[in-house]
């Protein structure tokens, strides 16, 4: 059984310890607003990702944090790159659940104007994954194939606004648990 939602001041300390995520020069953080809509209805998702790279990009360290109406997570971990195309990431962290505990492994790969971001959860309430393949024709605008657990499999579409950190994506997918449509849309803030 999910929880309801933290509290206001949660989410206004969550805003907050993130903000400075993006101040160094080797940080990254994003800001995320996400609606899911189905024939069922429609839920409202935030959510934040920060990194932060040491040694010319050889290692870092990532934090996430998601919340919805009735249930929120958050994750720290490490990351590693091998090599400047592969980034490998392992996490651990909790979510409102009976059993709390979740963990987390990701890979991405990139060469080019080509990406694949690959994401596994497991934990109390079960297991979750997305998978992102995207062809960057230039910096404004993205095409791919999203997979994604809850949402379904769909095409990709990407507009990046220019001289912003601004970056809308919207997906249709096809829901194969649920058997329906559904589409999937976001507001991203990159920095």
């Amino acid at each position: 059984m999910r929880n309801k939602l933290p509290s206001r001041s949660l989410v206004a300390c969550f805003l907050f310890l993130n903000l400075p995520a993006g101040l160094s020069a080797q940080s990254a953080f994003n800001f995320v607003v996400q609606n899911h809509s189905t024939a069922d209805g429609h839920v409202l998702t935030l959510k934040s990702y920060m990194t932060h790279h040491y040694e010319n990009r050889t290692w870092g360290t990532f934090g996430y944090f998601l919340f919805q109406e009735t249930w929120a997570e958050a994750y720290g971990g490490l990351l590693i790159s091998p090599r400047p195309w592969v980034e490998l990431g392992a996490g651990a962290g909790l979510e409102q659940a009976d059993d709390p505990w979740r963990v987390l492994l990701s890979i991405w790969l990139g060469h080019s104007k080509l990406s694949w971001l690959n994401l596994f959860e497991e934990g109390g309430s079960g297991y979750w994954f997305e998978s992102l393949l995207v062809y960057r024709s230039g910096e404004r605008v993205g095409v791919g194939l999203l997979a994604q657990r809850y949402v379904g499999l769909g095409p990709y579409f990407e507009i990046n606004l220019p001289q912003s950190p601004i970056q809308l994506w919207v997906s249709p997918a096809y829901d194969w648990e649920r058997e329906g449509m559904g589409i999937l849309a976001n507001l991203q803030l990159n920095y």
